[in-house]
């Protein structure tokens, strides 16, 4: 089992969020921020 080099899987998650925040409309990002937050640790 090969690991992704932590760089790939950056641009991939980069990717995935810029393509997220261009796609949905205002109303849907702040519920998908707030389950980022939430998943991420980062949550106050």
């Amino acid at each position: 089992m090969n690991r992704i080099p932590a760089h790939l899987s950056l641009a991939a998650v980069i990717v995935f969020v810029v393509t997220i925040l261009a796609v949905c409309p205002p109303d849907r990002i702040t519920p998908i921020l707030d389950w980022f937050q939430i998943v991420t640790g980062t949550a106050s």
